[in-house]
């Protein structure tokens, strides 16, 4: 398993915590309410095994990054330039981005921002109860890229 490395890097006058794993192209993974990058540690360890330099953070106002007091503080232009500026931080110039809930949200909008430096994004959802019918075969898709979103 890869070794998790808890990092905080400055980006936009707050502080970013983040968790990582492995080597190669960033996806960065952007948790929703009211979760942590703790949500993506399964994540984690199975990008970075597959090749890939695997980023987690936690967002502006959760977990271990700063948590600005005005409410504008939290608008989607504040978090869009969070991210950015995580891949900037990490030395890169380009991501593939996965958003949860309100990570989903950011991903459009960087998406609509900055389509080069975000080629790829995905959208994973989960119920929040195990159901007794498996997604096939309900006629669910599992996986697959279409148009440079994950469905």
């Amino acid at each position: 398993m890869a070794e998790l490395k808890h990092r905080v890097v400055m980006t936009n006058g707050i502080r970013i915590h983040l968790v990582e794993a492995g080597k190669g192209p960033l996806v960065l993974m952007v948790h929703g309410f009211p979760e942590s990058w703790y949500s993506w540690r399964h994540q984690l360890h199975a990008l970075a095994a597959a090749g890939y330099r695997a980023a987690a953070i936690d967002v502006r106002g959760y977990g271990r990054s700063s948590a600005p007091a005005g409410i504008d503080e939290y608008r989607m232009t504040k978090h869009v330039a969070d991210n950015l500026g995580v891949v900037e931080a990490l030395g890169e110039t380009s991501a593939t981005i996965v958003g949860h809930l309100l990570g989903r949200a950011d991903r459009s909008k960087l998406r609509a921002v900055a389509p080069r430096r975000l080629p790829r994004a995905g959208a994973p959802e989960r119920p929040i109860f195990t159901p007794r019918i498996a997604p096939a075969k309900r006629g669910i898709p599992r996986d697959g890229w279409q148009g440079g979103i994950l469905h």
